[in-house]
This record gives C-alpha cells, structure tokens and sequence, in this order.
C-alpha cells in the first residue's frame, strides 16, 4: 500500500495516521516511534508539542519527513539508522547501516569495566576495543576514564569512519585502526584490557532475529558458523598474556562454553554477570 501525504498537518492527525499506517507492532511501540521521531527527527521538543496543544502544526517539509520515515520503517528499517544516530552510555553517536547499533546490554558491559577496573591500581590503563563498530564501547569508556589510553579496533573501512567522526564529534583522543583479529597482523600484546561485543549470533538462527536486525544491522558484526560459535572468544584468549584481563559480551545460551573455554586457557581467574533481563551476558576472564 502506497502512504500518501496525510490530509491534515494538526498533531491528533498526523499521530492517528502514522500509527494506523504501521503494520504487525503494538500501540504503545508505534507511540514511542512517533514521539522519538518528532524530538529527534524533526526537533520538536514533547513538552513543546504538548503545551501547544490543538494549536500545534507540522509544516509540509516535516509531513514529507513523516511518509519517507514510514516507508522505511515498513520496511524493517531501524529507527536509528533512519535518524542516523543513537544514544549509548549518555553519548549521541553516529550510525550506519555499516555499524552495529549499540545495545543496553553493552552499556552494561562498559558499567562493569568502570566498576571493577577503575577504582582500582590501574591508573593509566592501556584499553583495546576489539570489533568497535561505531566506537561505542571506546568511547564511553574514554568519557568516563579520561586518563586511560584507548584504541579501537576493526576489520570494516566504513565502520571505522563512522567510529573516528564520533570521536571527533566529541573531541576524545582514540585511535582507531584496521585490522583482521583472524590474522596475525593485529596489536594484541599491548594492552592491559581487551573488551570486546563480537559476533555471537549463529547463521543457522538468523530466522529468530527481528526483520530490522536480520535485514539491515551489518552481518559481520551479528553472525558466527553454526559450527565455531566461540570462535572470536578462541581467539581472543589465545592472545592474551600473563596480567591482561578481557572483558566481553556473549550470547546468553554461551555461558557453558565460554567458561569451558577460558578454563582450557589456563585462566588465573573468570567471573560472569548477568544483564538487568537475568540472563548471562558478560565475562571477566583475568589471566
């Protein structure tokens, strides 16, 4: 079905056309699009629309942004893709079809870093963010520990221009760079933290994620063979050395492998954490 232009500009209008033009989510779900694509998408404030009321009108420029919002959205596409932006750790970062969109679960991820690393004798502690897509994870670690010296690493071009415009966007020294963890080519030696949110997904359960990750969230940074689900936790701890620690993100049905895993490693010490949902989402493997 074709979505045309919506006949009135007023805000009961436009809210009741775009959510009835949403297809297969919930009420609620199409209510907090509309209000996050008004603040962000267009730059009117909630509170703002609110006050006014029944005097309130979006202009025809805002109206053509509303039906070429919901042909993506029809689309499957993500709503931070179409912004071109997300927010993690409190940080506004640039995104693109090239990079992952960052998860609450990997803030709590960089949380736990801060929590168990910086009160501690590290005190200009050298950071590796290996798969950084965006930088997310690099630099909310920067923000909050300004006197660390932090890299983030990638084996995609385009996923790392998006990182190092973030980091300029927020003025933070990084320094980002290219390179492929499979090889031998990569820096892993160092540092004393690796952390890392790696490809975890296995293809053959690519049919049970949303249409809008499936589809659009770049698969090098989502999918592992069926047959080698651990296989960037492998060779991440084959790399380690005496007094490194790493820090990762892993799927929640994982927990019994990794543990498996980092004990065949010879780990010195490994502690897991769950995410605010219970489920086992994060290790601290210390050798």
């Amino acid at each position: 079905m074709s979505i045309g232009l919506p006949k009135e500009n007023s805000l009961p209008f436009v809210k009741s056309w775009f959510k009835s033009s949403l297809e297969g989510i919930s009420s609620s779900e199409a209510d907090n699009l509309f209000w996050w694509l008004a603040e962000e998408g267009l730059g009117y404030p909630r509170a703002r629309i609110l006050a006014e009321g029944g005097q309130f009108r979006f202009n025809e420029g805002d109206l053509r942004n509303w039906v070429l919002w919901l042909k993506k959205l029809r689309a499957h596409w993500p709503v931070q893709y179409i912004l071109g932006h997300s927010w993690f750790c409190g940080l506004k970062l640039r995104v693109t079809p090239h990079t992952l969109i960052p998860r609450p679960e990997t803030e709590e991820l960089v949380a736990w870093t801060l929590e168990l690393e910086k009160p501690g004798i590290r005190n200009s502690p050298r950071i590796l963010d290996v798969g950084t897509g965006s930088g997310a994870i690099a630099l909310a670690l920067k923000t909050a520990w300004p006197e660390a010296t932090i890299a983030g690493l990638d084996i995609s071009k385009e996923a790392l221009e998006v990182a190092r415009w973030n980091a300029q966007a927020l003025g933070l020294d990084i320094t980002f760079f290219q390179a492929d963890i499979l090889s031998e080519s990569w820096p892993r030696h160092n540092w004393d933290i690796l952390i890392s949110n790696p490809p975890y997904v296995p293809i053959s359960q690519r049919h049970l994620l949303e249409a809008r990750v499936r589809d659009h969230e770049p698969e090098l940074a989502l999918f592992v063979p069926d047959e080698d689900v651990l296989k960037f936790y492998r060779i991440l701890l084959e790399a380690v050395q005496p007094g490194q620690v790493v820090y990762v993100e892993f799927g929640a049905d994982q927990f019994p492998g990794l543990r498996d895993l980092a004990i065949s490693y010879a780990a010195k010490d490994v502690e897991f954490k769950k995410d605010s949902q219970g489920k086992w989402r994060m290790a601290r493997i210390q050798f």
